[in-house]
């Protein structure tokens, strides 16, 4: 089953408890990729039990969620280099602007309890993953291999 969302585009079950998808960021809010794409993954996590009308009603949340976070961005990157592991950005320290201009939002993962999570690359195999409550501000951060 595809689920077509007005903001978040085309979703489609992923896992038996996700649905995800690919939805284009305004390159005001984060720079396209190198290749022009301005996209991002987003996966939602919800019960494939679920009615279509709860379905619907969970997405739009989920899509909610994303917006707070997108629209705070900037103070989450901030957020993500103050809190984040000794050590992450070693050998990718800018000779010349800040660590936030390392990140670059891959993408983002909600539908839980636990609050929206951004996914940030940094030019490393590994990931900075940053969770934030449900009105974008930030909570915690970790590596994600």
């Amino acid at each position: 089953m595809v689920l077509i969302h007005p903001l978040l585009g085309e979703l489609r079950w992923y896992q038996d408890d996700q649905l995800i998808g690919l939805t284009d960021i305004d390159p005001g809010v984060r720079a396209p990729r190198n290749n022009g794409e301005r996209d991002i993954e987003v996966l939602l996590h919800a019960e494939s039990t679920m009615m279509r009308a709860a379905l619907h009603a969970h997405v739009d949340r989920c899509a909610e969620r994303i917006g707070a976070a997108l629209a705070r961005l900037e103070g989450i990157k901030q957020f993500t280099v103050q809190h984040a592991p000794p050590g992450w950005a070693e050998h990718y320290a800018p000779a010349s602007g800040s660590l936030a201009g390392l990140l670059f939002l891959d993408g983002v993962e909600t539908g839980r309890g636990e609050g929206t999570l951004l996914v940030f690359d940094f030019g490393d195999l590994d990931q900075l993953v940053t969770r934030v409550d449900d009105q974008g501000n930030g909570a915690d951060v970790h590596l994600r291999a």
